[in-house]
């Protein structure tokens, strides 16, 4: 009877101390809760450690750790975009410029936007979620693909005449193919993600955007490389054909 009586106890202790967690876990959010809830049963040890260190050092330096998420999501986007188009070497600028342009802009510009946000519509309960819609689709989108192609560009070591000329070629095809395809879970993620992780959110959507974007910036480059060497090559032509001109007369 003690020995029931002592697991009895226990089994009430070790109650008492999952539901303090499931409290203290409401402090959060309640979607946050119930995540931590089912990953702590679904997932083993090591991992479950991780995401707790993770969700804990987003919630304590959400800046910080942003940054380092989206350097981490672009970096590793670049490597599988050069991967799918057949890149037999890794091209390493190209990779640095990403994960560069991740670290600076990639969490540090959607962190400020959604706080400006969430301060801004705090009082507009009913259209908050069509007003942050618009204002991210209208407004930072575009000035963030302006942001993203010119450094990018520039990061990758080409001039401020090159990287403006890739801004001019590219801005208007990539916006709209943004436009078209990232709407929908843009807005998914301002509905029903918590804001703590929007963010995040983002970057993950961001990985496969990455992927697009690099191969439509390399197909390009591509493309000037390629008028560079035909103007060359007419330069030649035309500089040849006069000497022979000269010589004749």
């Amino acid at each position: 009877m003690n020995y029931l009586g002592k697991d009895t106890r226990e089994r009430g202790k070790r109650r008492r101390t999952e539901i303090k967690n499931f409290i203290n876990c409401l402090t959060i959010s309640t979607a946050a809760k119930a995540h931590q809830l089912v990953v702590k049963m679904a997932l083993s040890k090591p991992i479950y450690d991780f995401l707790t260190f993770y969700f804990e050092q987003l919630f304590t330096h959400p800046l910080r750790t942003k940054s380092i998420t989206s350097c981490v999501l672009a970096t590793s986007a670049n490597v599988v975009s050069q991967k799918m188009m057949g890149s037999k070497t890794i091209n390493h600028e190209s990779m640095f410029a990403y994960g560069l342009f991740g670290l600076l802009f990639g969490g540090s510009l959607p962190h400020f936007f959604y706080k400006i946000m969430e301060k801004s519509l705090a009082e507009k309960t009913k259209l908050k979620q069509l007003l942050f819609l618009a204002a991210e689709r209208l407004l930072y989108t575009p000035t963030f693909q302006a942001i993203s192609l010119y450094s990018l560009a520039v990061f990758e070591g080409k001039s401020h005449d090159d990287a403006v000329q890739n801004l001019r070629t590219l801005y208007w095809p990539v916006l709209k193919a943004n436009w078209t395809y990232l709407t929908l879970l843009v807005f998914i993620n301002i509905k029903f993600v918590p804001p703590m992780l929007r963010v995040l959110v983002g970057n993950l959507i961001g990985f496969g955007w990455v992927i697009f974007l690099t191969s439509k910036r390399r197909r390009l480059q591509i493309k000037m490389e390629k008028d560079k060497r035909n103007k060359q090559e007419r330069r030649g032509q035309d500089h040849g054909q006069r000497s022979e001109h000269e010589k004749l007369n």
